[in-house]
């Protein structure tokens, strides 16, 4: 334990060592305040964990000793920032990031890490408050709250914090339309790229570099511009425009600030074409190739007015050259981005017709998979699924199901006196009729050339039977062929209901032999019901209803 805690210690402040030798070397810092230093550290964190297991076991929780190692850094970077000069404490930031990294790697997986880190940082917030008695510039200032705030970052991810980041984000700068909040969260992301164009504006404005009162006017209007895009995309006023992104002219706004911050921009005016290619470039991913070739053509005419006014105000007789030159290589950046965009166009277009058509292929390919070609109903392998499925639903539920087996009557007189053609056109027509006579929820399915099996969920052997009837009556008034106008076809079911333990095969045995009784008692009709041994003895209690074709149980009996 304390090989590894020591490892892991002189692993974590390692950079930081290199760069204190870095400034001591070039006389920033002492050496001997810096050996001292890291003596220290190491002698501290190899008694840290020998502490740890006399003591209270923290280990056991933290096992990298995170949080004692953090305050250490915290301390052993105060002692640095004493013994550095007031100039040259910059160094300290360099020397605290690297270990602020490998500290917070360790934050992950456990709370009580992250209690150690509220630890380290109150403990840093106290040396930071002792530390603000001292005369520290800035720069030390901003690596002392960094170092004391940096622990607090893994805690972000966490899962109430995340939890609140997200949701305050969504209500007060995201909207509850999620495609709106797609639109805005690209919008913010792009506006940091613009304000550090902005940032580096007024940072030459501070140097000297940059009039400064024409900086602060672009300033204002830039992020004017940017407020009211954002206010129109969050009140959802860009709902009501043909293009809801509005991308087209915010890129052609971005033009000209940049066209104007060329004009500003004295020696940083590279800048601007910079960040004009940059966005050539990411209108060629959101934009048609059509409306990058008009931002460009935008962009030639405003910078040539740009580099127009740089001329005439510059007395160098040479700029007049220099911004022609400048000028001519612009427009030919600008042809060339115009013509991969629509090359790029091509290429989107082209994977686009190959994803519908695959799409639809992969469509084609599961219809096939799942649907008989003929009657457009569920073929014989899926309905295996579907009822698989069932079996496993009513065990869960007991929800009660039935399956029913239909066979046309005398399917293949049709064929033999009118055709293969008018067979077929049977089956098609019969199958829509049949759906239309049964509910929504009822699942139909060819099983094989005549016959059809139904898959009627919610149903007892009662509620199935009047189902079937319903659709029986449905079949008897539609016409089976156009062709032959008075052609009508009735059919044969057997009804068998779901039980628990019943396999499928024996299910779907079952309907088959009521199925085999309903055509043995003069067919066009409903079997519900087969005695014990029926099915070898051909006997049954067969259902004969009062109305045409609806069986009801009699009292015969099998005979033994």
């Amino acid at each position: 334990m304390v090989s590894g805690v020591l490892t892991h210690a002189v692993v974590r402040h390692a950079a930081a060592w290199v760069l204190l030798a870095v400034a001591a070397s070039f006389h920033k810092l002492p050496w001997g305040g810096v050996l001292g230093m890291i003596a220290a550290t190491i002698a501290a964190s190899a008694l840290l964990p020998a502490i740890a297991r006399r003591g209270i076991p923290v280990h056991r929780f933290d096992p990298v000793l995170f949080g004692p190692l953090t305050l250490l850094s915290v301390a052993a970077l105060v002692c640095v920032a004493s013994l550095a000069h007031a100039t040259d404490r910059w160094w300290l930031l360099a020397c605290v990031l690297p270990s602020l990294l490998l500290a917070c790697s360790h934050l992950r997986g456990s709370a009580w890490r992250h209690a150690g880190a509220l630890t380290a940082f109150a403990v840093g917030a106290a040396l930071l408050v002792a530390g603000l008695t001292t005369r520290l510039d800035d720069t030390l200032l901003a690596a002392l709250a960094g170092l004391t705030a940096a622990p607090l970052l893994p805690l972000w991810s966490t899962g109430r914090l995340r939890h609140l980041r997200w949701s305050a984000a969504r209500r007060w700068l995201l909207s509850d339309d999620p495609s709106q909040g797609v639109f805005i969260l690209r919008f913010l992301i792009a506006c940091v790229a613009a304000m550090t164009g902005i940032a580096a504006l007024e940072y030459g404005a501070t140097l000297g570099l940059i009039d400064a009162v024409a900086a602060r006017w672009m300033t204002c209007l830039a992020t004017t511009t940017v407020i009211g895009f954002y206010l129109v995309t969050r009140s959802g006023l860009n709902k009501n425009l043909g293009d809801r992104t509005m991308t087209e002219p915010k890129l052609l706004v971005c033009v000209v600030f940049l066209a104007f911050g060329y004009y500003l921009g004295g020696i940083g005016r590279g800048l601007a074409l910079t960040l004009l290619v940059t966005l050539e470039m990411f209108g060629m991913f959101v934009i048609t190739p059509t409306q990058v070739a008009r931002i460009s053509a935008f962009a030639a005419v405003a910078f040539s007015v740009s580099m127009l006014a740089v001329a005439r105000t510059e007395t160098d007789p040479g700029q007049l050259k220099l911004q022609g030159v400048t000028f001519g290589v612009m427009v030919v950046v600008l042809a060339v981005m115009s013509w991969l965009a629509h090359q790029l166009g091509q290429l989107r277009n082209s994977l686009m017709r190959r994803k519908n058509e695959l799409a639809e292929a992969l469509e084609r390919i599961q219809m096939l998979a799942t649907r008989d070609e003929l009657t457009g109903l569920v073929n014989r392998r899926h309905m295996m699924d579907l009822l698989n499925q069932q079996i496993r639903l009513g065990a869960r539920s007991g929800a009660p199901a039935c399956i029913a087996l239909i066979d046309l009557d005398h399917f293949k007189a049709v064929n033999d006196t009118h055709g293969h053609g008018v067979g077929d056109e049977v089956l098609r027509n019969f199958a829509q009729a049949l759906k239309a006579g049964l509910r929504d929820t009822d699942v139909v399915a060819r099983w094989g050339g005549e016959e059809f099996l139904v898959l009627l969920n919610d149903s007892d052997l009662d509620a199935a039977a009047l189902g079937i009837e319903r659709a029986r009556l449905e079949v008897g008034r539609t016409g089976m062929s156009a062709s032959v106008p008075r052609l009508r076809v009735t059919f044969s079911c057997g009804l068998a209901a779901f039980e628990e333990g019943l396999p499928l095969e024996k299910l779907v045995d079952l309907a088959d032999q009521r199925l085999y009784q309903a055509k043995a008692q003069g067919r066009d009709r409903t079997c519900t019901f087969l005695t014990p041994g029926a099915a070898h003895s051909g006997m049954a209690t067969v259902m004969h209803s009062p109305a045409p074709g609806i069986a009801q149980p009699h009292a015969a009996e099998h005979p033994g």
